[in-house]
């Protein structure tokens, strides 16, 4: 058959469009992920598992064996892994249940959501785990819409760490549950608790934000023992802050944020022998209440600017004895810095405590509360005594209500402020991603003067970068011509705030700056292999056939 030169013309023009256009459907296009977008989009990869429900019961090795998304031997060494996986409990079940467990497991950067919302003691969650030990949960996402976000019932040395498990009934809870870690976690907006320790003990809660919850920000109740609180933020909860109730004895509530509740900062009801230590209560309603407690250490807290007390000895639930408060600062408390409401509570031991611009610093209408240790008593703003030896100790009591019976007798004596500014990141956690765009840093600033200066910087650099302070909530947008110079990474933003009285405080926030990666445009071997062929065929049959039709 004859071809003539249109039908060759035609050839080339239909066909070689159609060869492009399918490599270009093959070949990898430019373009970046968006880490600011609001939809997680999950890598297509051999590295990804979506699916309905993961339940192991003591059958490790036989996950391992059958299931791509499980791996590992299940040593400290080689702990059994499942990663990378998302589920969807579609409100019918949990997501990740874990049973009658002693192997050593690790779960890792998996999302968990919508497990059925059945409130019971072992209710559904994002990921549970019963009767379990030797088990790490990090950096997982266990948010929205499960009952709880993660739960632990008769557990032991389990981890919890950086994991988010917001927007839940509960956030993270450990029922029955010894030797746990809950660190650097976030458990925020729940309808109940953020975090929760029930007949638990020897745990250790640190670092974890628990914020805008309905009812309570850390719970530690119904027989929970020696646990360690450290360093929490429990702010910002429409009930309490923190809540250790019901025979909770012997735990250590200390260097915690418990600011703007609407109720109140830390509550101690119906037990003992407990240590709150060195905590910040500002702008709730009531600083720290206790009720029915006894024989407990409340020092070094500061306790700024609530609406009724800085502290409470309240008789709902019975009386509280033998307790030591001791270096508390109480500032500018509306009501009174201390209020005690009933006779019923006895031999309370006030000494070295700051009572500053309360609106009434004392109520004492307890039995013999005592406001010295025989040696030193407390600071009075109201005092209106001397010092002549300049011995730090007032030369004449202080009369507490117009009560001779009621009286410090050793008051102390200062010549200023020295308390400096506290600060508070409330947002970002630590370890935060962000991409190119600068954070804005969320803090709250507290100082019994005005602040003077606030500045930051990155990485222990000398630049300063400053910004006017206010006391209370501020938003401090960092430098975008610095942190796009500032190469990808682990970022430490130092902030540094001083008053008119030239006391200097510092804190730091460490994020991550991770760019998007972009995709690379260059063509595979293999396609441009098969390009070279396909331009050498077209190129043959134009050569053949030009000559036939020539």
């Amino acid at each position: 058959m004859k071809i003539t030169k249109n039908k060759l013309f035609l050839f080339i023009i239909l066909v070689l469009p159609l060869i492009f256009f399918s490599l270009n459907c093959c070949i990898p296009k430019s373009g970046f992920f968006d880490s600011n977008s609001a939809e997680e989009i999950p890598p297509n990869s051999s590295g990804y598992w979506e699916l309905t429900y993961i339940h192991i019961d003591n059958n490790w090795s036989e996950s391992a064996s059958t299931y791509d998304w499980c791996s590992g031997l299940g040593t400290q060494i080689s702990p059994y892994l499942i990663e990378n996986v998302r589920i969807d409990g579609n409100s019918i079940h949990d997501c990740l249940l874990i049973e009658n467990s002693d192997d050593f497991f690790l779960i890792n950067n998996c999302t968990f959501l919508n497990s059925s919302n059945i409130m019971m003691p072992q209710s559904e969650a994002g990921i549970k785990l019963n009767n379990v030990s030797n088990g790490i949960l990090l950096g997982n996402n266990c948010s929205l819409d499960n009952y709880f976000g993660i739960n632990c019932y008769d557990c032991e040395n389990i981890q919890i760490i950086n994991n988010i498990a917001n927007d839940n009934g509960m956030g993270i809870a450990l029922n029955k549950s010894r030797n746990c870690i809950i660190s650097d976690n976030t458990a925020n907006s729940a309808t109940a608790y953020g975090i929760s320790l029930i007949e638990s003990a020897n745990n250790q809660v640190t670092n974890n934000k628990a914020l805008y919850n309905h009812f309570f920000g850390i719970v530690c109740i119904m027989n929970s023992r020696n646990n360690t609180i450290y360093h929490n933020n429990a702010s910002l909860n429409e009930g309490y802050g923190f809540i250790i109730d019901l025979d909770a004895h012997n735990n250590t509530v200390s260097e915690n944020y418990a600011n703007f509740n609407y109720q109140m900062g830390i509550a101690v009801g119906r037990s003992n022998d407990s240590i709150i230590r060195g905590n910040i209560m500002e702008n709730n309603m009531y600083g720290i209440i206790l009720t029915n407690a006894s024989q407990n250490l409340v020092s070094e807290n500061y306790i700024f600017n609530n609406s009724y007390y800085g502290i409470y000895l309240m008789e709902a639930y019975g009386p509280c004895d033998n307790n030591l408060f001791f270096g508390n600062d109480l500032i500018n408390n509306t009501e009174a810095g201390l209020y005690i409401d009933k006779p019923l509570h006895t031999n309370n031991l006030f000494n070295e405590n700051e009572f500053l611009t309360n609106g009434l610093h004392v109520f004492d209408n307890g039995t013999d509360t005592q406001w010295d240790d025989g040696n030193a008593g407390n600071y009075w703003d109201n005092y209106t005594g001397m010092d002549s030896d300049d011995d730090g100790i007032g030369d004449t009591p202080h009369v507490i209500q117009q009560n001779p019976s009621r009286q410090d007798n050793f008051p102390l004596w200062d010549d200023g402020d020295d308390i400096p500014p506290i600060i508070t990141v409330i947002y970002p956690s630590n370890g935060t991603i962000f991409n190119a765009t600068v954070p804005i840093l969320n803090l709250m600033i507290y100082d019994f003067h005005t602040v003077d200066q606030a500045w930051y910087i990155f990485n222990g650099m000398e630049m300063k970068y400053f910004f006017i302070p206010s006391i209370g909530i501020n938003a401090v947008p960092l430098n975008q011509s610095a942190w796009d110079l500032l190469s990808e990474g682990n970022i430490t933003v130092s902030i540094f705030i001083n008053d008119s009285a030239g006391h200097l405080s510092n804190i730091n926030a460490s994020v991550i700056k991770k760019l998007p990666e972009q995709v690379t445009t260059s063509i595979p071997f293999g396609y441009f292999f098969l390009i070279v062929v396909m331009i050498g065929i077209i190129s043959l049959v134009i050569k053949t056939n030009w000559k036939k039709i020539s």
